[in-house]
């Protein structure tokens, strides 16, 4: 079974291929995609690094035009970042793809749960994601319509859709222009920010169906030893000690293979797990600042209420998968616990190495970001707090 072909891989598959960053393209492929999509993102990021520039001196300009900065930044960044660890991304999905040939009935039918379950919520993010970037970017140009159509004494729209600065006059002041560009750059980065995320929400899963493997292998070795135990026949009892052995040695060499890809996860995408939530955290407390300042124009409002609430969710997505790491690498300690191995007819040798297995499975596997921050969902409470916090300064701030 060739997983990568599955639909399970499917999305972030076309997503990354269209983004020139699936490790299997052709090289040519690659190199043209990256350069023509990064060529249009930084036809928005230049021109709002200008207007940045220019409102540095008015502090609620400079501070409402950051989350779309930060929002570009995320891109740009994520896509050296993807550049850069092409060949460890390829290894893992190389990895990915063995397990799937190699691990067979009960096993199998654990990872194809896993998939499913992450596959579902990939879903549920991947429609969100885009339909808040479409409300987002296309808000503006309804409202511009609608003065149009069915005037008012003043506009629904109080200003510029984005702030942004092209030294173009015709560009400047044209609003179709400027919401029609930001929707098309919005959308070309958000292809590419869910084809990696999935991908990297995948790989976790991967991992946490690997613990539960090892688990069922083990709780399945144990039930073998009893069996032996109640066996007569010293040829029948040979036999079933073999298999035992087996399997319990296959549990070891699985526990410190899971082991080793979850520490090529955290090691790998642990610097961009920092700069991910940081350009979550910021853009959360200044759009929820923006969705207030608006409360007179419901329709600017419900905007930045749909950004501030893919913020929330990005932030979710991040957290998520660091407290299911941390919950399954602790169901192995469990499993070794609770199989009363020191009651059973287990080898001295054995045991031993079981209570090997005990010692490093009683820690719990972590993915971070950086060294300053876990992911979980206690630290992604403690987030959405702190972003409260400084929401709350900032309103004081600003208010008049």
């Amino acid at each position: 079974m060739d997983i990568l072909t599955s639909k399970y891989y499917f999305r972030c598959n076309k997503f990354l291929r269209f983004c020139g960053h699936w490790p299997y393209q052709k090289p040519i492929i690659k190199i043209l995609n990256q350069t023509l999509l990064m060529i249009t993102i930084l036809t928005i990021f230049i021109p709002q690094m200008i207007k940045m520039f220019e409102m540095r001196h008015d502090f609620q300009g400079f501070i409402l035009s950051i989350p779309s900065f930060l929002y570009y930044g995320n891109f740009i960044f994520k896509n050296i970042f993807a550049t850069i660890l092409r060949k460890e991304i390829k290894k893992v999905l190389e990895q990915i793809n063995y397990d799937f040939k190699v691990l067979y009935d009960k096993d199998l039918k654990i990872l194809d749960k896993y998939y499913k379950k992450a596959y579902d919520i990939n879903t549920y993010y991947i429609v969100y994601m885009l339909v808040a970037v479409f409300f987002y970017s296309m808000l503006p140009f309804t409202l511009h319509t609608m003065d149009i159509v069915f005037p008012k004494n003043e506009s629904r729209l109080p200003q510029s859709p984005r702030l942004i600065k092209y030294y173009i006059n015709i560009f400047d002041d044209n609003i179709y222009f400027i919401t029609f560009h930001g929707f098309l750059c919005d959308t070309l980065s958000i292809i590419f920010l869910l084809g990696f995320d999935t991908l990297y929400f995948t790989f976790v899963y991967h991992a946490c169906a690997l613990f539960v493997i090892v688990t069922t292998n083990l709780h399945d070795s144990i039930i073998m030893v009893n069996q032996c135990a109640n066996i007569e026949s010293k040829e029948h009892h040979k036999k079933k000690e073999e298999l035992f052995k087996q399997k319990f040695f296959k549990c070891i060499i699985l526990h410190k293979y899971t082991l080793e890809f979850v520490d090529k996860l955290q090691s790998g995408f642990s610097n961009l797990n920092i700069f991910s939530i940081v350009c979550a955290m910021i853009p959360l407390t200044i759009t929820g600042f923006e969705a207030i300042l608006y409360n007179k124009n419901l329709s600017q409002m419900v905007r930045f209420i749909f950004f501030a609430v893919a913020e929330i969710i990005h932030l979710f997505y991040y957290n998520w998968p660091g407290e299911k790491i941390q919950e399954h690498s602790l169901l192995v300690y469990k499993a070794c616990y609770n199989c009363k191995w020191y009651e059973n007819s287990i080898s001295n040798k054995y045991k031993r190495l079981l209570s090997f297995m005990i010692l490093r499975s009683q820690k719990p596997c972590l993915l971070t970001a950086g060294t300053i921050y876990i992911l979980n969902m206690e630290n992604f409470s403690a987030v959405i707090k702190v972003s409260v916090s400084y929401f709350t300064v900032l309103s004081s701030l600003m208010s008049p």
